[in-house]
């Protein structure tokens, strides 16, 4: 991965050879990363004839990084086409079912941060993809898990809810304890959001450290929003993600036909959006705050029809791409302003 990282974002080359932070990269090409790739495969069939928990960890680990270099790729470029694509999370979610069962869930610290690393990156798959997530959402996990984790696991949820339809029925999945009644999806759903929403508002750690609006006198769009750890924005993120999929997609709005509601619903997901840009781009040393904020945009950037704001959001698809290196989903690659 780190191979095609650098091919990507190569910024000076001198006779085809890569310069790295002062360092001359030589043999390095296109197909590199392919064969690191390849030279994993055989360990990963393999997998489940392996007893020993260690190197079980460690081709965990292999799929989690090869997965993430899936993600990179782009396959509509032509230089993908010599690749053949693997089905990681498959192999994911069978080394994390046959290692531990809901008794174990705790004690295995590698196993449980290779979750959430794991069903991070499914969340970005399905909005990126408009499909459900496929990765396994555990009940047990939930119980166990801490308040950022909820966040991830609830994003999730709302994608999986989204792209089977966004239907008001009975949800069936329910990760709450049982003595929480059976809500609709967008119920249930909502009084989740609203719980996490209390969490992070009522716990000084999830509380911004500088919140800003912005001057828009000075031409300013991005609120500026700071808070004290990588952990906690991505957590504060992905609770915003989730609620414009939840405002956007209520129910009620197609029930009741208010135009009214359907413009403040469209306001509040505009909102949200800006904020979730304003928060990458006040930490681009933390370049998964730039992965969240693209998925707002591919969401619902076609809510913004103000060339004045679309022009921040466009800025932040190109720090997206300077930064990440990653391709593009297809729908914004001609987001800009007046698009």
């Amino acid at each position: 991965m780190s191979s095609r990282h650098l091919h990507r974002t190569r910024t000076s080359t001198v006779e085809d050879r890569i310069h790295y932070e002062g360092q001359v990269i030589t043999g390095l090409t296109i197909d590199t990363s392919v064969e690191y790739m390849l030279a994993c495969i055989p360990t990963l069939r393999r997998f489940h004839e392996i007893s020993d928990q260690g190197l079980r960890e460690m081709i965990l680990a292999a799929a989690i990084i090869l997965r993430q270099f899936e993600e990179m790729e782009d396959y509509d470029h032509e230089e993908a086409t010599r690749q053949t694509k693997v089905n990681f999370l498959d192999i994911i979610n069978a080394v994390i079912r046959d290692s531990y069962d809901e008794a174990s869930i705790g004690r295995h610290e590698f196993l449980d941060v290779a979750y959430w690393i794991c069903l991070r990156q499914e969340v970005y798959s399905a909005f990126t993809q408009k499909r459900t997530p496929r990765m396994l959402l555990a009940p047990e996990q939930w119980h166990n898990a801490t308040t950022v984790n909820k966040t991830v696991m609830h994003t999730a949820q709302v994608a999986e809810w989204l792209f089977e339809g966004g239907q008001a029925t009975e949800w069936s999945k329910c990760c709450e304890p049982t003595r929480v009644p059976k809500l609709t999806a967008s119920g249930r759903l909502s009084e989740q959001q609203a719980q996490l929403e209390q969490n992070l508002t009522s716990q000084t750690r999830y509380m911004p450290i500088l919140e800003r609006t912005p001057d828009r006198a000075n031409g300013e769009v991005l609120p500026t929003l700071w808070y004290a750890s990588d952990l906690v924005t991505i957590a504060v993120q992905h609770v915003m993600i989730a609620k414009t999929v939840l405002t956007a997609e209520a129910p009620t709005l197609s029930s009741i036909h208010d135009r009214s509601l359907q413009r403040h619903a469209e306001a509040e997901v505009r909102r949200i959006i800006l904020e979730l840009c304003g928060i990458a781009m006040h930490r681009l040393t933390c370049p998964p705050t730039l992965v969240n904020a693209i998925m707002g945009i591919l969401l619902y950037g076609d809510y913004f029809t103000d060339q004045w704001e679309r022009r921040p959001l466009a800025n932040v698809i190109k720090n997206f791409l300077d930064i990440k290196a990653w391709p593009l989903p297809g729908a914004l690659r001609s987001f800009g302003p007046g698009q």
